[in-house]
């Protein structure tokens, strides 16, 4: 699923530069600047236009700045909002790319914490989804056992578990998360 996403955020970046390309493009094409033409190719011929043309030179003058003003903030407004989109695409993958990673130091601390063999072996701390260690995380198995309740929920808050049950049960699933069972463990 990450490639497939990786591919459409390369078709997006390709989208945002193709549309840069084309309004470059555009904006040095005649329309863009076609009062300015059509008044040097009037002075270019030496023609006399009588004062009714050169109000309708000025009229269509107008309408080519309003067009041009108009279309600039149009591609203006469609290019800020592929930036956006683009952005939190990239947002998304981020976000993505850490849980990720955190998936898998998260299941190599599992395994490592189910080899443990007593209670007062230093446990290998799990992260949060966003990659990040969590302050409340016990040393020990023998640390866990002895938490409170409010410290149990803080922790089970802090790795996304529910914390609904009695404290007994809120142990045995953050046990359960960790890696470890008290069941095969020893306390020396």
């Amino acid at each position: 699923m990450a490639g497939k996403q990786q591919v459409n955020l390369t078709s997006l970046e390709a989208s945002l530069n193709q549309a840069g390309n084309e309004f470059k493009l555009l904006s040095k094409h005649p329309l863009f600047h076609m009062d300015q033409y059509l008044s040097h190719k009037f002075r270019e011929q030496d023609v006399q236009i009588g004062l009714p043309f050169r109000e309708q030179d000025a009229k269509i003058s107008l309408r080519f700045r309003e067009f041009e003003v108009l279309f600039k903030a149009t591609i203006a407004a469609q290019t800020a909002e592929l930036t956006t989109q683009f952005d939190h695409v990239k947002q998304l993958l981020e976000s993505q790319e850490r849980a990720r990673i955190a998936d898998k130091r998260n299941r190599q601390a599992k395994t490592f914490n189910s080899r443990l063999s007593t209670t007062l072996e230093e446990l290998f701390p799990l992260v949060t989804e966003r990659n990040k260690e969590t302050p409340n995380f016990p040393k020990t198995l023998d640390i866990l056992f002895g938490f409170n309740e409010p410290q149990t929920d803080a922790l089970l808050e802090d790795f996304g578990l529910a914390s609904d049950g009695t404290l007994s049960e809120k142990k045995s699933r953050l046990e359960n998360y960790i890696g470890t069972s008290k069941s095969v463990l020893s306390t020396t």
